[in-house]
């Protein structure tokens, strides 16, 4: 895929990329954005960068609408490993970003949207949050992830690290802006926060929406350190 990307129409249905063999990528080979119109499902199988690519490939990921794009398989840099790729979530609508446990090493930004993960998001580091607007942004978590993950201030919006079943954050949190923890779930759920978590932001533990679950949540990093309110 070159540089144009992927867009789906609002009414379309569900639509696939690539196959059910593990080794076989859809490459791409210079940045790109795909953006689900439609309140349907765009999955792609195994997204990876392309050998071909001059350098390192960022795709930009927006759920426009309701819909959502997915990965039913790892996500990963380029075949031959010299050509990082990176992911971009940016999502104008509610729909939902998901992807499996993947080993793609250029970074992740969850900007606005959600991203849904079950297992290690990527090599690399993750920034959650844009540095400017309202918009929110969050990443829930259903397996265990050893990301390192850092908070950025400047914007006002949610800013947010939920879970499920046995979802356990096991890299460090850094907050430069506030930060809710705990899940959305109508059912109680019980979600681990074992990396140590600091910075200059208020965290908030619970239910992260309006509900009645109670979440069990447990928070411990053996050496939290960030400075605001609990």
């Amino acid at each position: 895929l070159g540089g144009g990307g992927i867009t789906v129409n609002s009414g379309a249905g569900n639509a696939t990329l690539g196959t059910s063999t593990a080794s076989l990528l859809v490459e791409a080979s210079a940045s790109q954005t795909w953006t689900n119109n439609a309140t349907t499902t765009l999955n792609s199988r195994r997204l990876g960068a392309s050998n071909t690519a001059t350098g390192p490939v960022t795709v930009t990921l927006n759920a426009a609408s309701t819909g959502t794009i997915s990965f039913s398989l790892a996500v990963t840099d380029s075949p031959d490993t010299t050509k990082k790729l990176a992911l971009v979530i940016d999502s104008a609508g509610t729909g939902n970003v998901s992807m499996v446990t993947s080993t793609f090493t250029g970074g992740l930004f969850v900007k606005r949207g959600l991203l849904s993960s079950s297992g290690n998001m990527g090599g690399g580091s993750v920034l959650l949050g844009d540095t400017s607007g309202s918009n929110d942004a969050r990443i829930n978590l259903t397996g265990i992830a050893t990301n390192n993950i850092t908070v950025q201030a400047g914007g006002s919006g949610l800013a947010a690290l939920t879970g499920s079943g046995s979802g356990d954050y096991q890299g460090t949190i850094t907050m430069n802006r506030d930060l809710s923890i705990g899940s959305v779930s109508s059912t109680n759920q019980t979600i681990a926060y074992s990396g140590a978590i600091s910075g200059a932001g208020n965290l908030t533990i619970g239910r992260v929406a309006t509900g009645t679950s109670n979440p069990t949540v447990t928070v411990s990093g053996a050496s939290n350190s960030y400075r605001g309110e609990t």
